[in-house]
């Protein structure tokens, strides 16, 4: 261990014994009943587990288990690597990867070595992580490339890829002491945690395993324990919760199943994952419990199987929800465990149905001694509000390379054996009548948020650093949805006003997302109280908008309340920005389509140059494209007309095609007898009653009104292709019931029809090139399968017809005609080619033909399956490429094409690449353009120019530019711009951002059945990698591949190699583009 002079407490702490002096008891002072502490480490404890039940399963999640058995092998493999390079007790190992099985074998192969094992969250930002790793000196830091860590970000410290690692030559045999760099003892560190520090720097803390080891003992007596339990992996990482809710699982024989860490964060599918996976226990903070258990009400999701909710971390509050939800399970109980980082939890406190009372912190556990004092030390009366002290078995070692602080919070203890300690929690507590610790508050500057201790100092004096910052203060406040979240106070130290957005971006590049204020409010000078401190009472709430500068005319007033709807934020000011209060592309598609309805015709374009809605009320009156005179949509020979009433006498209309439609014919005639791969696949999970008769109906209602959905499309002895809506067609109806499966048989039966349907093509001449599939798990769980052919539907109109189709389930159906996309079609033949031609031209000039990654050799036909490997960035990430957007006035869509040419530049070696994106297609000068159902997007190209020498922000703005210049002119066709370039081949990469998410868990109230709880959509492209970029907490980057073309270790390594270029980006967007990471790890272009 780094600097070990300053930890003096080398060996176990004496036990509460039964000696006068330790059991007197004092006022104020509550023990429990004393057991000697077990004088095991947790390797011992691991591998007697493995003896006792080696084939039981250890670990689980969606897609694999690991008995413990496979699991010891797995984690003894790497213990002897990691004993190899240094890893022993006193030592440290850090752990940087995501929530997985594989993060739980690094945990448990670092405490096999001996060494104390060091969480690194990867949602923290690399200044935090690269702090720890400076205090801490680990041996080395495992790391999943999504994390991020590059060796400059850990001066001094080996950091060791988890992807690269192969362990398969190392023993499987448990380390012993022989093997270890010295012998393991109880006393050695197990963890070294992190907490925020009030100073501006985290502080570490280390705890010895005996102490773990004895709340481990007392967790087997409390708590059902064995094979059929059930345990969820819940707790944050580098959170000391996490250390119980995992070790107690694995020691005791438990079954941990780890969901991803994206459905942890989703309380409504996180609560069908808890089902499906029949957890027992969880352990959470109060905020996420209490979200657990409204999604679980929401959803109608029983949750039968669960037995033990664990919180800790912050007070219990049973709200109406958790009420509602103990009552409703009878079996259930609550446990509020009392703890900290410094100290194992040492108080419980257990509530079921039967005994729902307001919360306390409990009675102590074993070998532990609560002490509530004066300011001198003395013990308070029952009932007197004290400062509270522990002391026994539980506490730990000290703060890492903090001697000073160590000695100022772990106190001799005045009332145990000569070399006890009691440590000073700073928490203000009680003990009531019923002899139970009630928690009153702190006597510091310490708050909780989510289960995190949150020191408002640290977050007051980093923003005290930045230069424009005078004074700082920062307070918990309650948000709208009752919750806590921070908000920062600032006074500038110029006159010139600090930005908001920039400080907390700053902020967000040292402090893990937890502790990022919320909003940051400037005022020229604090409240005062008459005797002179900041009046905390008097700061003001922040408002979401600026509400500084007010509306001057009702064209103005109309444009802010169209802000005010679109974007959902409240006190919009006149000239507050679009993007800055959280606007993107999609967004101002559906601003122009608002502001349209009164009568303002305003561009994307300009929404994005513009930005505020003063300088947007400006714009001209709206034009009716229904008035521009235009030629026929579809003028055919009368010869050709028969052909088609001959095949389909009911013709209701005839249509051209769009560009992309024309391509999907292209491509099924090209391969005919082969998979189709547009078609595609929405499976929708469906929680509560379903009527299949009532669905059905909906769904008719729905293919009767939308003439889109009746359309077939014909192309033989035709001049051009053409779509015939037929007056008439029957829905392809199917329903099967499963309900007699268990779960694993369903789930089985489940994936085998939706894949068996998916896999049967469709006549593109014959409509409804739609069918439907109504699966019964049980009278409350059910799927419904949609296959529809792309031909016929985009993403936009997916989602409109799922919320059509349960709006009329539900009888809301709109009863108004549904409007027609022959509206659109007329506009796009309207618009000026010429004109469209030469900006094209223009924008293309120069680039001899576009990009291709993987070319395919002469003659050579690709299988048409498919893969996909899924990569989601860091949350920090994320948030920094949002906040980079907002203040560069680009879209994140925009940094995303930006670096995708970058990756692609390096592999191809050139300098101009071109690849392909969609677009909505939806103008706003359509009338109800965002209601029409049909396929409307486009295919164009997208030109990344890469200049070394200029600036990542530069460039960045230069694409956004460049592409807003495009905008009016994104009608034209792929083919035609083939032709007009003189391109002989096409692009094989396509990038689709898809920030029109389909959220559809809101389709139905809380009392409305059915509820949508997850969705899976299955897609395809004939294209050699598809790259789609999903918004959320954690960008998500999906790339679909075809493996005929391009390798699956091609494709992870694209996909690193672009994490790395958007993480490089947001922490300095001013670099370089030459000096961008992109050559790193560059492969050859060859098929791999």
């Amino acid at each position: 261990m780094r600097q070990p002079a300053s930890f003096p407490f080398g060996e176990p702490e004496p036990a509460l014994s039964s000696s006068p002096t330790a059991q007197s008891d004092h006022r104020g002072a509550r023990a429990a009943g004393e057991r000697p502490p077990r004088e095991r480490t947790l390797p011992d404890l691991l591998q007697e587990r493995v003896r006792t039940d080696p084939h039981a399963t250890a670990l689980a999640d969606d897609a694999a288990t690991l008995s413990f058995r496979q699991l010891n092998a797995r984690a003894n493999q790497l213990a002897h690597l990691l004993i190899g390079l240094g890893a022993g007790p006193e030592r440290v190992v850090g752990v940087a990867l995501p929530r997985s099985i594989d993060a739980i074998v690094a945990m448990v192969a670092v405490l096999k070595t001996g060494a104390a094992y060091l969480p690194l969250n990867p949602d923290y930002p690399v200044e935090r992580i690269a702090f720890m790793a400076a205090d801490s000196a680990p041996v080395t830091v495992l790391a999943a490339d999504t994390v991020g860590l590059k060796p400059a970000d850990l001066p001094g410290t080996r950091l060791l890829g988890w992807e690269g690692l192969d362990t398969s030559a190392y023993p499987t045999a448990d380390p012993t002491d022989d093997d270890r760099t010295r012998p393991l003892r109880a006393a050695h560190p197990l963890y070294l945690i992190y907490t925020s520090g009030s100073t501006g720097a985290p502080k570490g803390v280390l705890m010895p395993a005996l102490s773990l080891v004895n709340l481990l003992a007392w967790h087997g007596e409390r708590f059902a324990c064995g094979p059929d339990v059930v345990v969820a992996n819940l707790s944050a990482i580098g959170f000391d919760f996490s250390m119980h809710e995992m070790l107690a699982a694995l020691v005791h024989g438990k079954r941990l199943a780890v969901p991803t860490e994206e459905t942890r964060r989703d309380p409504v599918r996180l609560v069908h994952w808890l089902d499906r996976h029949g957890v027992n226990q969880v352990f959470l903070p109060n905020v996420l419990i209490e979200s657990m258990c409204e999604a679980a009400e929401e959803a109608g999701v029983a949750l039968d199987g669960l037995t033990d909710i664990v919180q800790s971390g912050e007070p219990l509050v049973l709200g109406e929800g958790m009420r509602r939800f103990v009552r409703e399970h009878p079996g259930l109980r609550v446990h509020n465990h009392y703890g900290a980082t410094e100290m194992q939890d040492v108080t419980a406190w257990i509530c079921d149905a039967d005994t729902l009372r307001p919360p306390a912190a409990g009675t102590p556990l074993w070998n532990t001694r609560v002490h509530l004092l004066d300011r001198e030390l003395r013990p308070v009366p029952d009932g007197v509000a004290g400062d509270l002290y522990v002391s026994g078995v539980g506490l730990a070692r000290g703060y890492l390379n903090r001697p000073g602080l160590t000695a100022e919070r772990f106190l001799p203890d005045p009332f145990g054996e000569p070399g006890r300690r009691m440590y000073r929690t700073g928490d203000v507590a009680r003990w009531n009548g019923d002899g139970e610790l009630e928690c009153l508050g702190r006597s510091d500057n310490q708050v909780k948020l989510n289960g995190f201790r949150v020191e408002l100092g640290e977050v007051e004096a980093h923003l005290r650093e930045r230069p424009e910052v005078a004074r700082a203060v920062v307070l918990p406040r309650e948000n709208a949805r009752g919750g806590k979240q921070l908000i920062a106070y600032v006074v500038p130290a110029g006159p010139a006003r600090p930005d908001s957005r920039a400080l907390r971006l700053e902020l967000a590049r040292v402090l893990p997302p937890h502790m990022v204020p919320a909003a940051v409010v400037t005022l020229t000078e604090f409240p005062l109280s008459s005797n002179g401190k900041i009046d905390l009472r008097a700061l003001p709430s922040p408002a979401t908008g600026s509400g500084g500068s007010r509306p001057g005319t009702p064209d103005e007033e109309a444009m802010v309340d169209a802000f005010t709807e679109v974007l959902g934020v409240a006190d919009v000011g006149a000239d507050d920005d679009f993007f800055a209060l959280g606007g993107d592309s999609i967004a101002a598609v559906r601003l122009v389509i608002r502001a349209r309805r009164d009568g303002k015709a305003i561009s994307t374009r300009d929404v994005f140059e513009l930005g505020t809605p003063r300088r947007l009320a400006g714009a001209g009156a709206v034009q009716d494209v229904r008035n521009i005179p235009v030629r026929p949509l579809l003028a055919l020979h009368h010869k050709h007309l028969g052909r088609l009433q001959a095949a389909r006498p009911d013709i209701e209309h005839l249509l051209p095609v769009s560009p992309v439609q024309q391509g999907f014919l292209f491509h099924r005639l090209q391969d005919a007898d082969g998979p189709d791969v547009y078609t595609q696949q929405l499976v929708l999970r469906l929680g509560g009653r379903v009527s299949g008769t009532a669905l059905r109906a909906a769904a008719r209602e729905l293919l009767a009104r939308h003439e889109a959905l009746r359309a077939g499309f014909f192309t033989e002895g035709l001049p051009e292709p053409v779509q015939l809506v037929a007056a008439e067609a029957e829905l392809p109806w199917r329903e099967t019931d499963l309900s007699r499966l268990d779960v694993r048989d369903a789930d089985a039966e489940v994936r085998r029809l939706t894949e068996e349907s998916r896999a049967v093509p469709f006549d593109l001449c014959v409509p409804p090139l739609l069918r439907l599939h109504l699966i019964h798990r049980s009278p409350q769980d059910h799927h419904l399968a949609i296959d529809y052919h792309h031909i016929l539907l985009d993403g936009w109109s997916l989602t409109l017809l799922v919320r059509e189709l349960f709006a009329r389930y539900r009888g809301d159906g709109d009863p108004a005609p549904a409007p027609s996309t022959r509206d659109w079609l007329r506009a796009m033949r309207s618009r000026d080619g010429d004109e469209a031609a030469l900006a094209w031209r223009t924008a293309l000039t120069g680039i001899p033909e576009p990009t291709v990654l993987a070319p395919a050799a002469d003659g050579a036909r690709p299988a048409p399956s498919s893969a996909r490997y899924v990569l989601d960035l860091p949350a920090r990430t994320t948030d920094s490429l949002a906040a980079l957007g907002r203040a560069g006035r680009v879209t994140v869509n925009t940094i995303v094409q930006a670096m995708w040419g970058v990756l692609l530049g390096s592999e191809t070696g050139t300098r101009d690449v071109v690849f392909g994106t969609t677009v909505s297609g939806r103008t706003p000068d359509v009338e109800a353009v965002d209601r029409m159902m049909g396929l409307l997007i486009n295919t164009i190209p997208v030109a990344v120019r890469i200049r070394p020498e200029e600036s990542v922000s530069t460039m960045l703005r230069r694409l956004q530019h460049e592409h807003q210049t495009l905008v009016p002119h994104q009608h034209l066709g792929l083919g035609s711009l083939q032709r007009l370039l003189g391109w002989s081949a096409e692009f094989d990469t396509l990038l689709v951002f898809e920030n029109s998410e389909m959220q559809l868990h809101t389709t139905a109230g809380a009392a409305e059945e059915p509820r949508v709880t997850e969705v899976e959509l299955s897609d395809d492209t004939h294209y050699a990698i598809s790259l789609l970029a999903t918004p959320g907490p954690r960008l998500r980057l999906s790339l679909t591949y075809r493996p005929g073309l391009i390798g699956a270790d091609r494709i992870r390594s694209l996909a690193g190699r672009l994490a790395r270029l958007l993480t490089a980006v947001a922490e300095n967007p001013h670099r370089p583009v030459g000096e961008l990471p992109a050559a790193a790890g560059a492969e050859s272009a060859s098929v791999s």
